[in-house]
């Protein structure tokens, strides 16, 4: 079956390597960041040897000429730049951080981080229903609740995930779907004021309304031998069924039903902070996202995916709301948890901001069914 995911707010899916774009191998042109093929500029233009003690002191665009920087042989790809305040930041700080790419240099976003994504709202799904099956240290919640989808045992050869399978989507380029946006980091202080942290982080993103395709499989045959082997029931009350109908329609209520409250929590919070009017355009945001989900039902559903989205301290806090939940919490892991829920959830968010304004919360894409 196929999925077409369209992008809400940026999405950032990192590389998971110490692979930075900076001043020795980028230049900005006008609006755009342009990443270089330094080897064939060192090959074909410049003696590397020669000008090596300089470039700890000048940008390889001050060493290039405008000739090759403005000569797309020399160009690996280009994002755009979301405004002048972007511009200004990487001259300051010369430095971005990439959004993962395929060889052939073309931005996508891997199957892998989908199904996690939606393999967390059935996680969310499970903490909500069974408070109970928690277990008594916080180094084994994570663990624990696979058991779930192992049918009760904790051997990766029962793990009913396994028979789902998501492809990684289709590539486009850069300069078609990149962006390139300032991140920074909220906190709450003390006496309810929302405060951005001063430090820009640079991040190369996909930005909004960009749509990708991917194509999710359900091996029903695979389900329903596990099913009778050792499920009694347990992977239709899960899954919703076998085939890929089934699946997918538990997979969207379950991602939308923690959406909703994932939402709801960070209205709240935001809502309740004294100097809200600076959040007027994070609200709205998420406000609008929130109205849409009203109409979803099985149709599409909407998750956070990537760069900025915890899993542990958002899922296990959020599903804390419920009261009897947070008991729960509070029983199994004593003052420090009793102490930290009591506070406002949550602690930090990271945001994309434009001109020093917060304008929302990274990682929203909208996945529905192709026709």
């Amino acid at each position: 079956m196929k999925l077409e995911l369209e992008t809400i707010s940026p999405v950032k899916i990192g590389t998971g390597e110490v692979q930075e774009i900076d001043r020795f191998n980028s230049a900005i042109i006008g609006y755009k960041l342009i990443v270089l093929n330094t080897k064939k500029i060192f090959r074909e233009i410049l003696d590397y040897k020669d000008i090596k003690s300089r470039l700890g002191k000048e940008s390889i665009q001050e060493l290039v000429p405008d000739e090759i920087l403005n000569d797309e042989d020399y160009w690996k790809y280009s994002v755009p730049i979301q405004d002048p305040d972007t511009k200004e930041i990487f001259k300051r700080n010369n430095e971005v951080d990439p959004h993962i790419l395929l060889p052939n240099n073309l931005v996508y976003l891997p199957g892998s981080s989908l199904k996690g994504a939606l393999r967390t709202r059935l996680l969310y799904q499970y903490y909500v229903n069974n408070p109970s099956d928690w277990w008594y240290s916080r180094g084994n919640i994570e663990r624990n609740p696979e058991k779930h989808f192992r049918l009760g045992q904790d051997n990766p050869k029962r793990d009913i995930l396994k028979t789902i399978r998501v492809t990684d989507s289709n590539g486009i380029k850069p300069s078609k779907a990149g962006l390139i946006v300032p991140i920074r980091t909220s906190t709450i202080e003390r006496g309810g004021y929302f405060n951005l942290k001063p430090w820009k982080e640079l991040h190369f993103t996909i930005a909004p309304n960009k749509n990708f395709e991917f194509k999710i499989e359900v091996e029903e045959e695979k389900l329903r031998k596990m099913e009778d082997r050792w499920g009694n029931g347990d992977v239709k009350e899960m899954l919703g069924g076998y085939s890929e109908q089934d699946v997918l329609e538990r997979l969207f209520e379950a991602s939308n039903k923690m959406t909703i409250d994932r939402i709801e929590r960070d209205l709240e919070l935001f809502s309740s902070m004294k100097n809200k009017k600076e959040l007027s355009k994070v609200i709205d945001s998420l406000e609008k996202i929130k109205e849409s989900l009203n109409q979803a039902k099985t149709d599409f559903c909407i998750i956070n995916i990537g760069f900025g989205v915890g899993r542990l301290g958002t899922t296990i806090q959020l599903a804390a709301k419920d009261k009897d939940v947070r008991k729960q919490l509070r029983g199994n892991y004593g003052r420090n948890w009793q102490r930290d829920l009591n506070r406002y959830f949550p602690k930090t968010r990271k945001l994309y901001t434009g001109s020093e304004e917060p304008m929302g919360e990274l990682g929203w894409v909208k996945l529905e069914r192709l026709k």
